[in-house]
C-alpha cells in the first residue's frame, strides 16, 4: 500500500480532504531483510474530515496502530472497520483510511516471503481484504501490541515490533514454489513490463500453470501484478518530476523489445 501525497479535496470523493502520512524510515532489523521492505512509524494530524488513500502496490501492509485505532475500509465500499494490529494483501482498488484528525502507529511494508514467514500464511490469502493481525497463525497478539505501544519512543516502539516479528522466524510455514518467486522476480527487476508467455517459459510452465500457481500463491494474476508494478514505476517517475508522455512511455504496457532475456534483470 502506497501512500498518497497531499492534494486538493477532490469535488468526486465526497468532499473529503486527501491527507499524506509523513514517514521517518530507519535501517530495519538485520533478520527481516528480504522479509520487511520498509518500516515506517508516523506522527501526523490532519484537517478535520481528512481521509488518507492507500494506493495498490506491491507489498503485503502491516500497521500496528497507537492511540487510536486504524478506521480502513474500501474505495468502492461503504463498509469500513477499526483495527489496532492489521494486515492487507495486495490489491488492485485504493484503501481508505479516515483520520479522525489523527494517526500514529508504525507501517510495514512485507513481501510476500515476509508474509509467510511473519504472519504464517501465504499472501494469497490475504488478497484484498484488510485483517486482524490476531486472527492470522504468527500474527501479532492484543498482548504484544500493549508491550510494544509502552514504549517511551517511536524508535522504541519499532525495535520492539522488529523484536516481536523476529521471533517468528524458524516456524515452518512452507514455502512459495521456486517457480512462482522467480516469476514474481522477473516481473519486478522489469517494472512490470515482461510479457507473461515469456514469464512462463522462462520458469519452465505453460501460462495456464503459471496463472493458477500465482494466483494461489499471491491472490493476483501475473498479469495484475505486473499492473501493480507498473502502477508503482509511474508513480516513481510523476513524484520524481517526469512528464505524463514520459511516464506513459517507461512505464508503459509490455512491448516486444521488453523480455525476461532484457539487460534489465
Amino acid at each position: 500500500m502506497l501512500t498518497l501525497p497531499r492534494r486538493a479535496p477532490d469535488p468526486g470523493h465526497s468532499g473529503h480532504t486527501v491527507a499524506n502520512m509523513t514517514r521517518a524510515g530507519r535501517e530495519r532489523h538485520p533478520a527481516l531483510a528480504g522479509k520487511v521492505s520498509s518500516a515506517m512509524p508516523y506522527d501526523d494530524t490532519y484537517p478535520e474530515g481528512s481521509v488518507h488513500v492507500g494506493l495498490p502496490s506491491t507489498s503485503i501492509t502491516m500497521i500496528v496502530a497507537f492511540d487510536d485505532a486504524l478506521d480502513v475500509g474500501w474505495l468502492r465500499s461503504p463498509e469500513h472497520a477499526t483495527y489496532w494490529t492489521s494486515a492487507s494483501g495486495l490489491h488492485t482498488e485504493p484503501a481508505v483510511i479516515r483520520t479522525h484528525g489523527h494517526q500514529h502507529g508504525i507501517q510495514l511494508e512485507l513481501t510476500p516471503v515476509g508474509a509467510r514467514a511473519l504472519l504464517g500464511l501465504h499472501a494469497g490469502e490475504l488478497a484484498a481484504t484488510t485483517t486482524d493481525t490476531e486472527r492470522l497463525p504468527l500474527g501479532l497478539t492484543g498482548s504484544e501490541h500493549a508491550w510494544i505501544a509502552e514504549g517511551a519512543s517511536d524508535g522504541v516502539r519499532l525495535h520492539r515490533l522488529e523484536q516481536a516479528l523476529a521471533s517468528r522466524l524458524g516456524h515452518r510455514c512452507g514455502e512459495a514454489p521456486d517457480e512462482v518467486t522467480e516469476a514474481w522476480r522477473v516481473l519486478g527487476a522489469t517494472g512490470g513490463r515482461a510479457r507473461i508467455d515469456d514469464v512462463a517459459r522462462h520458469v519452465g510452465w505453460s501460462r495456464r500453470t503459471l496463472l493458477r500457481r500465482f494466483t494461489e500463491e499471491l491472490g493476483v494474476s501475473p498479469k495484475r501484478a505486473a499492473r501493480l508494478f507498473r502502477f508503482e514505476r509511474a508513480r516513481r517517475l510523476l513524484m520524481s518530476g517526469h512528464s505524463l508522455a514520459g511516464t506513459a512511455s517507461y512505464a508503459g504496457t509490455p512491448t516486444r523489445r521488453t523480455s525476461v532475456a532484457s539487460g534489465a534483470l
